[in-house]
């Protein structure tokens, strides 16, 4: 079954997708949705009625993006191979585009725990450090 379309939260994550490097084809594939409809939110248009699973997307999707924010380098976090046990040497774009929703928990999880212990920003500063010795290297 579906209810009506949330066309304002697609039309505002579309360009936080794009912020954050994700392709059209990708953002497709995060919110559940055909690369014509990506295109029509884009544009600021309606994508029409979308499904529970569709709206789960868009919520955890949001809620990403939120946690996000405040990173300098959260595309550079979500593009790159994870070694902690949840990712499995994936990046988290990656693992959210293979898996779908199961993954957008656990990326959200995870980024709720780091904002949760980040009080003085002390994560994301090492996240900053490992950054620049990947890129050195």
């Amino acid at each position: 079954m579906t209810r009506p379309s949330r066309d304002q939260d697609i039309q505002a994550l579309v360009p936080r997708l794009v912020e954050l490097g994700v392709t059209r084809a990708g953002q497709g594939w995060l919110l559940g949705l055909s690369v014509r409809r990506v295109r029509r939110a884009a544009q600021g248009l309606s994508v029409g009625p979308l499904t529970q699973d569709q709206r789960t997307r868009v919520d955890l999707l949001q809620r990403i993006c939120r946690a996000l924010e405040p990173w300098d380098d959260a595309r550079t976090w979500l593009a790159r191979p994870n070694a902690a046990d949840r990712f499995a040497e994936r990046s988290p774009l990656e693992l959210a585009v293979l898996f779908g929703i199961p993954a957008l928990v656990v990326i959200d999880q995870v980024l709720t725990n780091v904002a949760a212990s980040d009080t003085d920003g002390a994560v994301q500063e090492l996240v900053r450090d490992l950054n620049a010795l990947a890129t050195d290297q």
